[in-house]
């Protein structure tokens, strides 16, 4: 009798321990947590987890003495974490990134936070990936692109893919994507510089020398240009109705431009740090948008003036504006609450440099 009723027993215990497994495994998520949901941002490892909380301490996005999770406890919905994000991007976008609609990163406001600390933020950018170069995985592809940026990042960005190309990565052909954004003095040159590309370019007036210029004047300097197995392709990007191209609407052009170009099934683009987690996010967003199926990596350089922190920090910044819709779709949330979607309309639709839309399968 004693050993039925232990069977008995055992088997009660067994029926309650596989119900909850399979309730942890089918239903999981009794609540929503942003910190766990910087999994869906690459930031995985307890290490990282620990660098963001600290630079969110130091920005006074959250108190010193308090957690993440503290400040932002797990939610029972998903729409109440998402009400969580937006109230954290809406701070990065004033503690990070600090620049209003439509100014460039160099007429950005002075972040006073990063005057402290300095080591340590910089030790906490490291740990998150935006200081040390990202190499390719791939050693044969189609074609390199290079994008656009100033002067000396453009410069910065040739150079690493020809260090690539002597490292025996080989590429039939490289495309300069780039666009109408005009050039800015002591930002792309100096004055007599700018003129000297400008008579190159047979260009009376050097405020008239866009972005595309400057790439193919850095590329024409550079040793690459001597390679003639290398097939070279320009594409400028018309400002449309911006202060000029971003990277959405450059990658929107390129997609028009691969159309006529059916050979190229592979690509390296090249960027540099802190940029490339950034772009990265932005063209995966634009390829899944569109429906492009071409295999693709973002790479880039490592960071060269760590004195710039404030151009550091806003790419983190940048990153995280790009990434959050990717993490929304990721993580199968639909925005239900109005609230809600008009501070994600907000956000996004009003910073056209950073991020000009919100994706449709977000917000319907």
């Amino acid at each position: 009798m004693i050993v039925i009723i232990n069977n008995l027993f055992n088997m009660k215990s067994l029926r309650i321990i596989i119900i909850v497994i399979y309730t942890c495994y089918w239903f999981p998520g009794y609540s929503y947590s942003f910190t766990e949901s910087l999994d869906y941002y690459g930031f995985t490892e307890e290490k990282q987890k620990q660098a963001f909380q600290d630079l969110l301490q130091k920005a006074n996005i959250i108190p010193a003495d308090k957690t993440l999770e503290q400040v932002f406890p797990p939610k029972e919905t998903k729409e109440e974490l998402v009400s969580d994000i937006v109230k954290i991007l809406q701070q990065i976008h004033q503690k990070f990134i600090a620049r209003s609609n439509t100014q460039e990163r160099w007429q950005a406001k002075p972040l006073e936070w990063i005057n402290y600390n300095k080591k340590q933020i910089l030790a906490d950018l490291k740990i998150l990936g935006f200081i040390d170069f990202i190499g390719p995985e791939q050693k044969n592809i189609d074609t390199f692109c290079i994008l656009g940026s100033d002067a000396l990042e453009i410069s910065n960005r040739i150079e690493y893919v020809n260090s690539l190309i002597k490292n025996k990565t080989s590429t039939k052909a490289i495309i300069l994507l780039a666009g109408e954004r005009y050039v800015t003095k002591d930002i792309d040159g100096t004055e007599v510089e700018l003129k000297k590309i400008a008579n190159k370019f047979n260009i009376a007036d050097w405020k008239k020398l866009t972005e595309t210029h400057l790439i193919q004047n850095e590329y024409s300097k550079s040793t690459l240009s001597n390679n003639k197995n290398i097939k070279i392709h320009i594409i400028d990007t018309p400002k449309g109705d911006l202060p000029r191209p971003t990277t959405q609407t450059t990658i929107i052009k390129l997609i028009e431009w691969l159309k006529d170009h059916k050979e190229i099934q592979n690509i390296i683009f090249v960027s540099n740090q802190p940029y490339v987690k950034y772009q990265e996010a932005m063209i995966h967003t634009v390829f899944k948008e569109k429906n492009v199926d071409i295999k693709y990596e973002v790479v880039g350089n490592t960071a060269q003036d760590l004195d710039e922190l404030q151009s550091l920090v806003e790419g983190l910044g940048t990153y995280l504006w790009a990434k959050t819709p990717l993490v929304l779709a990721h993580m199968n949330i639909q925005i239900i609450s109005e609230e809600n979607k008009q501070l994600l309309k907000n956000l996004y639709s009003e910073n056209p440099l950073t991020y000009r839309v919100i994706p449709r399968n977000l917000i319907k």
